[in-house]
Order: C-alpha cells, then sequence, then structure tokens
C-alpha cells in the first residue's frame, strides 16, 4: 500500500480528503486540545512505515526458525534509553523551530519570586515581553553570563 494512500486515509478520519497531515493539524488547532489532534506527516510515518511494518514483518515470518532480525533501535521507529528500555519515536523532526519552542513568557498574577517565573523553571533567561522583567532577578543574560539556576 502506498503512504500517500495510508496518509489520505488518516485525513479522511479527520474529515479532510489530503495525505497532507500537516495541514488538517494546523486548521484543527483553534479547536482541539493537543491529544485530540491528528498526526503530523512525520509522526505518521513513524508509526506506519516504521513501527507497524516492523511488527508486521515479525508476525508474517513468525514461523521461521531462525529469524534474523535488526534492533528496533536500529531505524524501525524505536529508540533505546539509557537505562536499555526501548521508548517509542514519535518524531525525526521538531515540531516547531527551537527558537520557538524556547519562547516562553512569564504571565504570572501571583508575584515574580524565583520560583515562579516560567523562563527560570525552562532554564531560559527572561526575555524583554515577560512581564517580571527585572522583578525576578533571572534577567537576560550578557555575553560571558551563565545560565540561570
Amino acid at each position: 500500500m502506498k503512504l500517500k494512500v495510508c496518509l489520505k486515509f488518516i485525513g479522511c478520519l479527520y474529515g479532510e480528503a489530503t495525505p497532507d497531515l500537516n495541514k488538517i493539524q494546523a486548521f484543527y488547532k483553534e479547536y482541539l486540545e493537543g491529544s485530540k489532534l491528528p498526526p503530523t506527516d512525520d509522526s505518521a510515518i513513524q508509526h506506519i512505515i516504521r513501527r507497524a511494518n516492523y511488527q508486521c514483518f515479525i508476525w508474517k515470518h513468525a514461523r521461521d526458525r531462525n529469524l534474523s532480525l535488526s534492533s528496533p533501535a536500529d531505524g524501525n521507529g524505536w529508540a533505546r534509553e539509557e537505562s536499555g528500555s526501548l521508548v517509542p519515536m514519535f518524531m525525526d523532526n521538531n515540531l516547531a523551530p527551537q527558537s520557538l519552542l524556547e519562547l516562553v513568557v512569564c504571565r504570572s498574577k501571583k508575584g515574580y519570586s524565583s520560583g515562579r517565573c516560567s523562563c527560570r523553571k525552562a532554564k531560559l533567561s527572561c526575555t524583554l515581553p515577560c512581564d517580571c522583567i527585572n522583578e525576578c532577578g533571572n534577567n537576560p543574560k550578557e555575553d560571558g553570563d551563565e545560565e540561570p539556576e
């Protein structure tokens, strides 16, 4: 089965007959919480092409006496943690550009002690849009400054 057909089928599940899941997800972001969003193209490929394909190969060859398999962590949609356990890989690409993922703006209404600064919690320096700038002590770093704790 072609990948485009699989992606189009997933799109149909969300009411859009298109294989471009990223466009569907962008449309639904305004209306659904994160757990109910359609998958991105990248995450669907991780599941369809890598993990499901690997598992189907195992099932198809279940009667073979000497089955030679590559590791699930060798490009088959799984990653090995430091503890040795396998965890599914959900995406190869970043969900968004790193600069956007690191954008944190403090908006606390309860004061800005160092424990309430969301930038500090994310181990980032405060930026000019933060409400707590110059109040929490987590000021923007200058050249040579250390990262906030």
